[in-house]
């Protein structure tokens, strides 16, 4: 049977139990049956408040008293009221690895390890992120349903704008996982459904809040996908509502491919901060389908530029040992013909995305000798003509 009407059923036993006990009461003083209405008036105030106004209810929620009532009488309908602003607050900091101004620093240190050539991009996420939350931190009442911070990634593809948002969401969260929605073939009921049968946006947050969620090619979505979208950046939920969703804890990342010509001549005039925003807002407005009410509502809008050959060969080089030591195996030595190799292949168009299974058919024969010989390390060398590896494990 439907929640919903489960509790509704509560409620009218709650009624009839409580009409007995007046006709009983009413033969021994008027002044109970008084002080009981006042009680069930009570009551009716807090189940409207709880299924209809929770905005409401966070705020009353922080009040020592009256958050007490509301988790009784919800309690009494089978649900959770909502908890005090700092419960709340110690609950979510729980769920995050990062807590500290140190915490994001070291935070940052290792996404540029990992992310190559964006490192500025890593900085004003992270930057933005600890603001958010300290001063969520502070504040006297609840936080409300708003994201903790939503970002735009402008950049060409296979820069490496999906991976950096899942090596944010893995650094961010004890339980690290990315929902990845691809707007091009996102649909209105699969990301919101109905109240029944709620989409996959509304049940992910409702069993686990803490979640990055990924918005890829944002400008391609249907016009119904993108208002649900900027209804989640300008007032933190969707319709139809849902009593348990919230976005209070989740971070919001939106893609697209784009303008990045216009947006990297933007870059190159070293504009910042609010003019910044107010300037790459215009300029998507005018390339994508992307309101300006969408576009002013994301916390930040960067750039991600395309790496250069230098970049490219520490990411070739990278991949490369991640994927020796996936089979055990070392790379003690890299002849940088090898590398090159590989970097005259990626292209603008593609960036990065077959760089990984390119990187898997070069080593696959040197690899393949490695684990056969029972070697440790393995090092590569070029074979001229065809500037292939020939490996020399030890």
């Amino acid at each position: 049977m439907n929640a919903s009407v489960l509790s509704w059923l509560r409620l009218i036993s709650l009624a009839i139990l409580a009409w007995v006990a007046c006709r009983w009461l009413s033969r021994v003083h008027i002044l109970l049956v008084v002080a009981i209405v006042i009680l069930a008036l009570c009551n009716l105030l807090a189940v409207w408040i709880i299924h209809y106004t929770p905005r409401l209810r966070e705020r009353l929620a922080a009040k020592p008293i009256v958050g007490r009532y509301l988790s009784f009488i919800g309690w009494c309908l089978g649900e959770r009221a909502g908890v005090s602003s700092k419960t709340a607050a110690a609950e979510a900091s729980k769920q995050r690895q990062l807590q500290t101004l140190r915490d994001f620093q070291i935070a940052a240190t290792r996404a540029k390890q990992i992310v190559r050539g964006q490192d500025e991009v890593i900085d004003k996420i992270l930057e933005r992120i600890h603001e958010s939350i300290t001063l969520r931190n502070r504040r006297q009442e609840g936080s409300g349903r708003l994201p903790l911070a939503s970002f735009l990634l402008v950049g060409a593809e296979g820069v490496g704008k999906q991976y950096l948002a899942r090596v944010i969401a893995k650094l961010l969260y004890r339980e690290p996982g990315t929902l990845v929605f691809d707007c091009g073939e996102l649909t209105a009921h699969t990301l919101v459904g109905t109240t029944e049968n709620p989409g996959e946006l509304v049940t992910t947050l409702a069993e686990n809040p803490h979640r990055l969620l990924l918005f890829d090619e944002v400008d391609r979505a249907k016009p119904e996908v993108l208002s649900h979208v900027r209804a989640l950046l300008t007032r933190g939920t969707v319709s139809p509502p849902s009593a348990d969703f919230s976005l209070a804890h989740a971070t919001l990342v939106l893609t697209t491919t784009t303008g990045v010509d216009q947006m990297a001549a933007l870059a190159a005039e070293s504009v910042a901060g609010a003019i910044w925003h107010k300037r790459a807002a215009d300029l998507l407005a005018a390339e994508t389908s992307l309101e300006p009410a969408l576009l002013n509502a994301v916390s930040e809008i960067l750039f991600c530029p395309t790496p250069d050959d230098l970049v490219k060969a520490e990411v070739v080089s990278l991949l490369m040992q991640q994927e020796a030591k996936t089979h055990g195996v070392s790379l003690s030595q890299i002849e940088p013909e090898i590398v090159a190799s590989q970097v005259v292949q990626i292209d603008d168009e593609s960036g990065f995305a077959f760089v990984p299974q390119r990187v898997c058919h070069l080593l696959r024969r040197p690899l393949m000798a490695a684990v056969e010989g029972d070697h440790k390390t393995l090092s590569l060398r070029v074979r001229w003509p065809d500037v292939l590896p020939k490996e020399t494990a030890s």
